[in-house]
């Protein structure tokens, strides 16, 4: 094929062949950010294959850079993120309403990790399990159910130095929560882009104050 051809069919077939090149090339976004390998294992995950929270990419690579061992976790939500956050941090505790879903993560979770489960409800003990732990956390993470009760129960349990990390939270759903974590004296900052095995762009935002312990 000689090389006018072939840009004459690049030009014609531009959108499948970019397409076949963010496939293929081994420096691509999306392989590198482990998207590809997500697809392939149907789970969250690094290029290596390590799990990672089903947040996007762009957030996780924040958190992979800012999370410490000296950090403790809550999540709201549970699963590979649950895994994830046991590998970066001191503890991770998560609270989950799915009975099965729990009975999964159990076999996944490293050893400074534990799961609650509380059945769903709406502003009642599964927005409050945080109250459980009887200890203050660094980071909160609300990705499950009743979120903006669970963004409202958390403020209580935050360190000084603590934050928040509300995944989809470009949902309007949910600004009643960044209302309440406002009026706490918190700003914001939303990040987006691809999630792991989605094609569409997801938002993750994260809630601090003044010399937090991502150093915002």
């Amino acid at each position: 094929m000689s090389s006018k051809v072939g840009r004459q069919l690049k030009s014609r077939f531009a959108v499948p062949y970019a397409c076949y090149k963010l496939i293929s090339t081994r420096r691509s976004l999306i392989r590198q950010s482990g998207w590809i390998q997500s697809i392939r294992t149907s789970t969250p995950c690094s290029e290596s294959g390590d799990p990672v929270p089903w947040m996007n990419y762009s957030m996780v690579e924040l958190l992979e850079e800012r999370l410490r061992k000296t950090h403790d976790v809550f999540e709201f939500g549970s699963g590979f993120s649950t895994c994830f956050f046991g590998q970066h941090c001191r503890q991770v505790v998560s609270v989950e309403y799915d009975r099965s879903w729990y009975d999964r993560v159990q076999e996944l979770i490293p050893d400074n990790a534990r799961v609650i489960f509380q059945p769903r409800d709406t502003d009642g003990d599964y927005c409050r399990a945080i109250a459980q732990c009887e200890q203050s956390f660094h980071v909160v993470v609300v990705d499950g159910q009743d979120r903006v009760n669970c963004i409202r129960q958390a403020l209580g349990h935050l360190e000084p130095d603590g934050i928040v990390l509300l995944d989809d939270s470009d949902r309007a759903d949910y600004q009643p929560g960044f209302a309440a974590l406002a009026d706490a004296g918190f700003k914001s900052l939303s990040i987006g882009g691809l999630k792991p095995g989605s094609p569409c762009r997801h938002q993750t935002t994260i809630f601090y104050r003044p010399d937090n312990c991502f150093g915002l």
